[in-house]
């Protein structure tokens, strides 16, 4: 049986949380530039995917959208994708999160390990709590390269999987760490999808980030950060 790649970027932010763009627009520039499946993982709120979810469904739009979101745990950030949005909170600790995924059939990732200055999980907590997750992210393209080897290494030797997206907060950083993920099927492709993941049937693309997305971030912290005052 002949399978179905996909092209994904799990790991992005919208207008929900600290993210630039509204939704549309990032549904259209992903379709745009080739992804299949995205995950809008808002900081602590599932907000953004389900609108995303809504908008690609009464647009037309062809990228299929997996509820997400990024939480802020007690451990460190955290990636959670489920069929449907949970309860969640900011700060809420990791163990309850964890049972909360479980009870759900939810997949969970630990988002840009060891990253210090983005509350990446510890090395310590990560030996402590692997077992737990479904995958680690292994290469995300606002990581500096010694930390994505470090995470890389880590998942290797504990024989994890692996993921890679971009974390975008722009849409010019849309899309330039993603994964082609090979599916048995695409009929229940929130399942297929992740079970690919579990098992290892991904191409991992990161490559050398442009300094055109670099500028284009720094652009955009620039004038979160001004907002903010």
């Amino acid at each position: 049986m002949e399978r179905v790649r996909l092209s994904v970027d799990m790991h992005m932010h919208s207008n929900f949380s600290d993210g630039e763009s509204d939704v549309e627009s990032i549904l259209l520039h992903a379709e745009r530039i080739g992804l299949n499946a995205v995950s809008i993982t808002d900081h602590n709120t599932f907000q953004g995917s389900f609108h995303a979810s809504k908008v690609a469904k009464e647009k037309g739009i062809g990228i299929h959208v997996v509820m997400g979101s990024e939480v802020r745990t007690d451990v460190g950030d955290t990636l959670v994708y489920c069929r449907e949005p949970i309860e969640i909170r900011k700060g809420m600790p990791f163990l309850e999160l964890y049972d909360r995924a479980r009870e759900n059939s939810c997949f969970l990732a630990f988002a840009h390990p060891f990253d210090i200055f983005r509350n990446g999980i510890s090395m310590g907590d990560l030996h402590r709590l692997w077992e737990k997750i479904d995958a680690i992210e292994c290469f995300n393209s606002n990581s500096l390269f010694l930390t994505n080897s470090k995470a890389y290494r880590f998942a290797r030797e504990h024989s994890i999987p692996c993921m890679a997206s971009s974390d975008a907060h722009t849409l010019k950083n849309i899309g330039i760490f993603r994964m082609i993920v090979s599916l048995e099927s695409s009929e229940d492709l929130y399942y297929s999808l992740f079970s690919s993941i579990k098992v290892g049937r991904v191409e991992l693309i990161h490559r050398r980030v442009p300094i055109s997305v670099r500028v284009d971030k720094l652009r955009w912290s620039i004038k979160r950060k001004l907002n903010m005052q």
